[in-house]
Order: structure tokens, then sequence, then C-alpha cells
């Protein structure tokens, strides 16, 4: 072993210092490259094991490591950023997720993503259409068109199905205060039963926040700081505000 580092060191010393850079440099492109095979080979692995936040960030993580200003790596930029929308998409509604979105929304390539639209709305919680489930479906892998038993429904639910489901309850919420399950069913394009085993479901697991009342079949989106008020305590914030009122014009 000493003869065999010797030999290094002799060797090196006979280098030039220009030749000593390009030997670094090659060798450090040549970890670099094992680096982002690694992020990629991982990503996929994840990806294919259905953890698909955990795919989205090494996704992620595959992006940052390439050279932006490369022309020959733009192909694989655009292909890592679509899987990281895809995955993002997919992963299970909550803050880790949200976060991920927003990570991926700031990328400078974002606008030549085949998913730039899907991520906005995902991003800004806006509405996912049938037309762009259609879309988003057109370039699933088949183990993200798997069915998905998360929920015991009585209609069968793929993945991508119960991502975009959850993402449009969450997405109502910024649309409405309260509405009634049969409105809200015919806008997830579910039956009412469904619809509110999933509700039932996601305030249970603590990523929605509302109330069904059973007798009216209502739900109530609340905000994070809010809470269920009953009627007596309604009833005496108003009388609160009119006196506040009543005393003003007094004054005046």
């Amino acid at each position: 072993m000493n003869n065999i580092g010797n030999y290094i060191n002799e060797f090196e010393q006979s280098l030039t210092t220009t030749e000593l850079k390009k030997k670094y440099e090659k060798r450090l492109n040549s970890l670099k490259q094992q680096r982002n095979n690694y992020f990629w080979l991982k990503a996929n692995e994840e990806d294919s094991k259905k953890n698909f936040l955990r795919a989205a960030k090494l996704y992620l993580a595959f992006i940052k490591e390439l050279n932006p200003n490369d022309e020959n790596i733009q192909s694989n930029l655009i292909q890592a950023l679509d899987q990281a929308i895809i995955c993002a998409v997919l992963g299970e509604s909550g803050p880790l997720r949200a976060n991920i979105v927003a990570q991926i929304f700031q990328d400078k390539n974002i606008e030549k993503s085949n998913h730039r639209d899907l991520l906005y709305k995902t991003h800004q919680n806006k509405l996912i259409t049938e037309t762009d489930k259609q879309r988003l479906v057109e370039q699933l892998k088949s183990h993200q068109k798997a069915t998905d038993n998360t929920y015991q429904l009585s209609q069968e639910f793929t993945i991508y199905e119960k991502a975009i489901t959850e993402h449009n309850i969450l997405a109502c919420t910024e649309l409405y205060e309260s509405i009634s399950m049969k409105s809200l069913s015919q806008k997830l394009l579910i039956n009412e039963q469904d619809t509110e085993l999933i509700l039932q479901t996601m305030i249970n697991k603590g990523s929605l926040k509302a109330s069904i009342d059973q007798t009216t079949s209502f739900i109530t989106f609340l905000q994070s700081e809010q809470m269920p008020i009953d009627f007596n305590e309604r009833i005496s914030n108003f009388a609160g505000k009119v006196n506040d009122y009543l005393e003003k014009i007094a004054k005046n």
C-alpha cells in the first residue's frame, strides 16, 4: 500500500498545475454525475413504492444538481420537473406536500413544464377540473393509476382520484364557508355517502378543519383558529354589536 501511495504522490508531483486542475475537474464531474444518478434512481425507486412526497423531494434534489446553463441537460431537467410535479400532486395532503409544491413553484423553469397549469392550481388551492385530471392521467405511470384502498368507498378509487378529490375538498374551503353535502358531492363527482366518508376521515386525520351537521347535511369549513360557536354565543355576540352601535349613535 505504501508503494502505491508513493507512486501516486510522485505521479502528482510530476504533473503541472494545469494538468492537476484538469484531473481533479474530471474527477469532480464524475462524482457529480454519480450523485445525480443516485438522486434520479432513488427518486424513481420511491415513486415506484408510492412514496410520492419522498420521490418529489429527490427529483428536486436532482434538478438542483444540474447546471441550468447547460443546454444538453434541458430535457433531463424538464423531465425531472414534470415527475416532481406529478409526485407532489399525488402525495398526501398536508404541510409537507404544501411545502414541496411551493418549492417546485419557485423553479424558474416551471413555464417549460407540461404540468405548469396543474401545479399552479395545486399551489393556489384552485379546483382541479375533469379536463385537468384527464391531461394528468395521460402522463401517469401504471403504478400511479393503481387502486387506492385508503377509503372503503362504494366505488373504486384510484391513487390520482383520491389525491385530486382531497385537493378539491381543500380548495372548496377557499370558496365556501359552508356547503351542502349534495352540492359538494356533485362538485367532486362522487356520491354523498362516499363524500361524507372522505370528509370524516380527513377531519379525523387533521388535514381538514370542518364540522358536519348530520341533521341538515351541511358542512361548515373552519379557519385554523376558528372553533364551532353555539347558538347562544352567536346571539350574545350579535347583541353586543348592536349595543356598541347604539352607543355610537347616542354620542353623536
